[in-house]
């Protein structure tokens, strides 16, 4: 790849983030009801096919192939395994930012997402040129 993977993929979920902090009442009611396990029928037929996580998931996956994206990339995982991953990050992002005050932008959770994806909770290995965000280094310093 010319790029790496996180500088192909940062714009793609930035602008998935930002799309979902223009609609935040949508996407509130959407989850809502995925959460109770209604199916959503937004301008489908009752009983057409409704896309859901998995749709997602394999989308994602497909993404990361057509991209080039190769094992060593992915930390020796799937496609499918590290579209996962990434999911379950936003997702819990998504879940404290529908928590947090209508002023709150998941947008700017962005490049901690993608800090968390390629790095861990714990951060980049020691010796390691990326560097954590000043999010998560102000975290690091203000709770030892």
């Amino acid at each position: 790849l010319a790029t790496s993977l996180r500088e192909l993929l940062g714009p793609l979920l930035r602008r998935q983030l930002e799309l979902v902090d223009r609609r935040r009442d949508v996407f509130a009611a959407f989850l809502a009801l995925r959460m109770r396990g209604e199916a959503m029928v937004l301008g489908r037929p009752r009983g057409a096919v409704q896309s859901g996580p998995h749709d997602h998931l394999q989308r994602l996956a497909t993404w990361l192939r057509q991209a080039g994206v190769g094992p060593g990339e992915l930390g020796g995982a799937s496609p499918e395994e590290a579209a996962g991953l990434l999911m379950g990050i936003v997702w819990g992002f998504l879940v404290r930012w529908l928590h947090a005050a209508a002023s709150e932008r998941i947008a700017d959770q962005c490049e901690r997402i993608l800090d968390l994806y390629f790095h861990g909770i714990a951060g980049p290995r020691k010796g390691s040129r990326v560097r954590r965000s000043a999010t998560a280094m102000h975290r690091t310093e203000s709770h030892p």
